[in-house]
C-alpha cells in the first residue's frame, strides 16, 4: 500500500460526496464508489438527507457505505469496465 492518496469529490443537489482512497485505486474506482453512494442516498433519503443533523444517518446508511466500499474493492475490474463503456456512449 502506498502512502499517496487521492481525493475525489462529487457535488450533487446541495450535497458534497467525498472519498479519500489509496492512489493505487486510480480515479475511476473512487468516482464509481461516489456514484453508487450518491444514487442510493438520493433514492433512500432525498430531502430528509439534506436536512439531517451530523451522524443522524449513521445507523441507517453507515452499513450501506460499508457494503458499497467492499463491493468496489472486491470488483474493481467491473467498475473500470463500466466506466469505459460510459465514456463510449
Amino acid at each position: 500500500m502506498s502512502l499517496m492518496t487521492c481525493s475525489c469529490v462529487c457535488w450533487h443537489r446541495h450535497a458534497v460526496y467525498l472519498v479519500v482512497a489509496d492512489e493505487a485505486f486510480g480515479r475511476q474506482i473512487p468516482f464509481s464508489f461516489l456514484d453508487r453512494v450518491r444514487d442510493e442516498f438520493d433514492e433512500r433519503f432525498k430531502e430528509k438527507g439534506l436536512k439531517a443533523s451530523a451522524h443522524s444517518l449513521d445507523r441507517s446508511f453507515g452499513p450501506r457505505l460499508k457494503a458499497h466500499m467492499e463491493y468496489c474493492m472486491a470488483h474493481p475490474e467491473e467498475l473500470t469496465k463500466i466506466a469505459g463503456i460510459q465514456k463510449k456512449v
